[in-house]
């Protein structure tokens, strides 16, 4: 019995092992692909909107949370358009009273928000990608 346990043991953990390699390399052939130039170019795009702060103009095309809201959804709109319908994008919003501090009057939260399900219809995980989030959710 002691030698049964001891193989299932071993096999159990060469399994687990050369699974764990796989997911490793699967994750390191995904970090490589990002680019570095891509992502400069999204925070200086952010950044040129000159603030995000939460009580900054959401009617301004140009300046302000809005436009980068605007910004972001139509960059998550754009990879939706290439997922085969597996992207969902929208704008989570929500309604804040003024607190005293930092929010001064009643105004509306907006995150955009893109929920992008994987290839494997019978996998049924998603990956959540947020963005500007000004205020920590309730739960």
């Amino acid at each position: 019995m002691k030698r049964i346990l001891l193989t299932f043991t071993i096999l159990v953990s060469f399994t687990l092992k050369s699974q764990k390699a796989g997911i490793e390399a699967e994750v390191n052939l995904l970090v490589n692909s990002v680019s570095s130039d891509s992502l400069r170019s999204y925070v200086e795009k952010l950044v040129g909107f000159g603030t995000r702060h939460t009580m900054s103009s959401t009617s301004d095309p140009v300046k302000g949370i809005g436009a980068a809201r605007s910004w972001v959804l139509s960059k998550f709109r754009t990879y939706a358009a290439n997922s085969d319908g597996r992207m969902h994008v929208y704008l989570q919003n929500q309604d804040v009273r003024p607190d005293g501090k930092r929010i001064s009057r009643r105004t509306s939260l907006g995150n955009p928000v893109a929920l992008l399900k994987g290839t494997d219809p019978s996998d049924k995980r998603i990956f959540v990608i947020a963005h500007i989030w000004t205020q920590e959710p309730r739960m």
